[in-house]
């Protein structure tokens, strides 16, 4: 056997520690594990990549919290903020939302298309 140093942050380390023992591992034995994986594979057994100047803007903004859009947990909730919201409020969303209710409990008679062309004829586009 060999011996392999590492420098890892503390917390890394405690935490993967707690981990490998919950599963009945040591360290040691998880980094066999992860070595022997990368022999097998040829590579590390997980995809790295470098972020591309777009992935990276867009990563450094939601850091900053910029243009991050409201979550809500039910469509009431969503339609509520719509209607209480004048400046994101749109009549025709509230419509085709009333319609996909009225779709989904029967009140309107669902329409089936054999092509995307007679999908768009329908809709006039």
């Amino acid at each position: 056997m060999a011996t392999v140093t590492a420098r890892v942050d503390e917390n890394v380390k405690k935490e993967a520690e707690t981990l490998f023992k919950k599963m009945g591992l040591n360290m040691s034995t998880a980094m066999n594990m992860f070595l022997k994986k990368c022999i097998l594979e040829q590579g590390i057994p997980f995809e790295l990549k470098v972020p591309n100047r777009e992935t990276r803007k867009v990563l450094d903004e939601v850091e900053k919290g910029v243009g991050l859009s409201k979550t809500f947990d039910s469509i009431d909730e969503l339609t509520e903020d719509l209607e209480d919201d004048e400046k994101t409020s749109n009549k025709e969303t509230l419509k085709a939302m009333q319609e996909t209710d009225d779709i989904l409990s029967g009140k309107i008679e669902r329409k089936g298309y054999k092509s995307a062309e007679e999908l768009f004829e329908d809709l006039g586009v």
